[in-house]
Parts: structure tokens; sequence; C-alpha cells
């Protein structure tokens, strides 16, 4: 016997079976193994079991209707183009980020815009500068002069001083390793109940009590963001026939942390406030954004000097730098462990160690050489 989860839209599939019968659930078990396989860097297994999802549900996106929101819950073609990526398959992986682009959620779309770069796709031109008409040159004079002729046009110093011949080309990267200084907690609340509205009732009690477990060890409420609301029915399969199971509400929120020394402590306040479930600990940087330009100022560094030694090979010296551009290195992800909720209930605090945050960066570097 084996279990298998569907998705529940709301209690009037479950009046009707029929409608119920209609809905395929064939793709959830490939697609959530799938998503694991692309966040733990499995690509190849993560193609085979999406591309299976996609062969069961070929939607570009499911919205189930929770509490007056609209969730979206399904999104193969986005982990597909990610995995397609990694896998140098960069026509696959274009055409699954075509069809995820419309349907992607808010949460996924900086993910997206980063995997549409690495794919080299330009952005589009804006409309008002479409459907302005570019300006026309002004006519010139119909009045001939006699004692002006025309003058041969000399070539562009660019075209003269930096023939393609003699450009080199070479690439930098730099790696730049911080202490994080902030931490993003995910915890889960996971209820079961006969009929729906229990399990949804069951579910907002207990996250209400991790949150004021959370609340009274000093997290602000700002510090607290919702990242998916989920209820689902599951199933079992005995000889051929579904039988139903409970229903099943799942919470989970993100926490911030901005003591990551007390990573340890809040994951066994959650735990003792009702949590269930953890999917780990990341550790980030409040200012990401100087570090980043740190290790693109090394990269470029790195790239002169490989283009100095290159041009000195040739017994040739570089001379003006042409042009550099920077590539996108996937993010580094940080260690994260799991915890077992049972003994983060009973022993002392839990220990987290937050290591460093690796941050690279990769440009190519053209320069003349004299």
């Amino acid at each position: 016997m084996r279990t298998l989860t569907i998705s529940v839209i709301g209690a009037a599939m479950l009046a009707c079976a029929g409608v119920a019968d209609a809905q395929s659930n064939a793709w959830y078990n490939p697609y959530v193994r799938g998503v694991k396989a692309v966040e733990s860097a499995r690509y190849a297994e993560a193609v085979t079991l999406l591309e299976r999802a996609v062969a069961e549900d070929p939607r570009a996106a499911r919205n189930k209707y929770i509490e007056g929101v609209f969730r979206t819950d399904y999104v193969p073609y986005f982990y597909l183009a990610l995995a397609y990526t990694k896998l140098g398959d960069l026509d696959k992986a274009a055409a699954n980020a075509t069809k995820a682009e419309a349907v992607v959620p808010p949460q996924l779309l900086t993910r997206l815009s980063d995997l549409r770069r690495e794919l080299g796709a330009t952005p589009a031109p804006l409309a008002s500068a479409a459907s302005s008409p570019a300006p026309r040159p002004a006519a010139p004079s119909r009045t001939p002069r006699a004692d002006v002729r025309p003058q041969p046009q000399q070539p562009r110093p660019s075209d003269a001083d930096a023939p393609r011949a003699d450009a080199i080309v070479t690439t930098g990267q730099a790696m730049v390793k911080r202490a994080p200084d902030v931490a993003f907690l995910t915890i889960g609340v996971e209820s079961r109940a006969k009929n729906p509205r229990d399990a949804q009732r069951q579910n907002a009690d207990e996250m209400a009590a991790v949150q004021r477990r959370l609340a009274d060890a000093g997290v602000p409420r700002d510090a607290l963001r919702t990242l998916g609301l989920d209820l689902q029915q599951e199933f079992d399969f005995t000889n051929g026939r579904r039988v139903p199971r409970d229903f099943v509400a799942r919470n989970t929120i993100e926490v911030r942390i901005e003591d990551i020394a007390r990573v340890g402590e809040l994951v066994d306040l959650a735990v003792q406030g009702g949590a269930t479930s953890t999917s780990g600990v990341r550790f980030d940087l409040r200012d990401r954004a100087a570090a980043e330009r740190e290790a693109v100022r090394l990269a470029v560094a790195d790239a002169r000097a490989r283009a100095e030694a290159a041009a000195s090979g040739a017994g040739r010296a570089i001379g003006r730098i042409l042009k550099i551009e920077e590539g996108r290195d996937e993010p580094i992800a940080m260690a994260r462990p799991m915890f077992d909720m049972a003994a983060a209930g009973q022993s002392a605090t839990t220990p987290v160690q937050p290591g460093y945050v690796e941050i690279r960066a990769r440009v190519t570097l053209t320069a003349s050489m004299r």
C-alpha cells in the first residue's frame, strides 16, 4: 500500500465524486521530489521527475483559493529551466523559462530574473521608446560652397588602435568570505483532522501558539513572514481503490533572526510552542551588495593579471581595456542543518554553527595588445 497526497481546492470537490476523480494527482509525487532534487543539485534526477510531472499535468501553474488568497504551488517549468541550465541544455532551459515567466510566484521572481540573465536573454524595449519615432537628422543645406571640398573620412581611433586580431580575452574569478550577521529560520506546523475545517482551525491555533512563544522571546512581528498555507487530503490506494484518509493542513513561516547566536535557542522555543518541522536555517549578510561589489573588484583584478601574463608569454603587453563583462555565478548554498524535533524538545539548546557566507564573482575582460 502506498500513500499519495493530492491537493484539495474546496469542499465542493468532495461533494462530487465525479469531479474529484477527474482531478489527476499523479503529478504530485514526481513534482515534489523533482523540486527537492533541484535544491539538492541532483539535476539529472530532477529533469526526469519534473518531466514526468509535466506529462501528468502540463499546466504552467496551479492556483488554489485558500482563505481568500490565490496561492500558486505548481511551477514545474521554472524548476525544469533551472535543472536544464545546470546540465548545459540551454535551449530547453530557455523554452521552460519562457513558459514559467507569466505564472511564477513573487517569491521566485528574483531567481527567474537571474536565470534569464544567465541564459543571455535581453529585456524587451520599453513601450514608450518603441512607439516614439526616431528623430530625423536636419536636412543639409542645398546651397554648395565653392571653397569647401569634401575631406576623406578618417578611420575612428578605436578601429585603428584595437584591431580584433590584437585583442586578448581572459576570465577572472574571485570569492569573498564573510561571517554572517543575519539568519533566516523556516518553521512549519502540520495538523490532521477528519474534515478540512477542523484541520485548518487546529493548524491556525497551533501556529498562533508558536508565534506567541517567539514574540515572548523578543522576536518582532515584522521579522515573521508567511511562506505557504496548504490544505490537502491524504489517500490510500488498496487493491486499485482510492480510500480517503485525514485532511492535512500546513502553515510555514520564515523567521528573520538578527542575533545569529540565538538560532538554536529559537529553534527549541518554536518546537516547545508546537512546531512540527523545519527545513533548516539560512545565513546571510545584511549588506550583501557591498560584499558582491568587492568580489567583482577582485575578479577584475584577477582577469587583468591573467591578461598581462598571457600577453607577456607572447612577448607583448596589454594596452587599453576594451570591455569588461560580469558573469553570473549561482549563489553558494549554505549548509542547512535539519533538526530533530523530538530531540530539540528534550535536550539542551540546539547547537548551530553558522560558518561563512561565500560570494563569488566572474568577469570576462577584453584588452588590446601592444
